[in-house]
């Protein structure tokens, strides 16, 4: 009986635990987990010239997440991102544990995906008159303790 309960719980808990990853980021070191509901609240242009198009997006998730839920989401919202708006050439990512903190700092963690994981990399390489890298995901998580 407390097997099959178990075996029950499980299943319910796997239903949906998809993740879908981006390019670059180097989670495969830290703990994994399942995306966390989140909601865009705001996003904002950031574009530069000649056709670097930027995007700021605030985001709101349960303030308990874990950092391995924390990374799957900020992974899955560039995924989505990635698909919906194929011309972005970098975006950041800032999570919030409430609403009343949009347009402050990150309250959860920020997150920068852009060619070699730095934000305004694609304006130096195009004005150094290089071609833009492959864009990598770097991750700054302080979850309350």
């Amino acid at each position: 009986m407390l097997l099959a309960l178990s075996v029950a719980v499980l299943g319910l808990l796997l239903v949906g635990c998809t993740t879908e990853s981006s390019s670059g980021g180097s989670s495969s070191s830290k703990e994994k987990g399942r995306a966390a509901d989140f909601k865009i609240v705001k996003s904002e242009p950031a574009n530069l010239f000649n056709g670097i198009k930027r995007k700021i997006y605030r985001v709101t998730v349960d303030p308990n997440i874990t950092e391995g839920q924390a990374r799957a989401t900020i992974d899955k919202i560039i995924a989505e991102r990635r698909k919906k708006e194929p011309g972005l050439s970098e975006m950041s990512i800032f999570l919030y544990g409430d609403k009343k903190h949009i347009g402050g700092p990150r309250t959860l963690a920020v997150a920068d995906w852009a060619p070699s994981g730095e934000w305004g990399a694609s304006m130096i390489k195009v004005a150094a008159g290089k071609k833009r890298s492959k864009s990598e995901t770097s991750y700054d998580i302080h979850l309350p303790e």
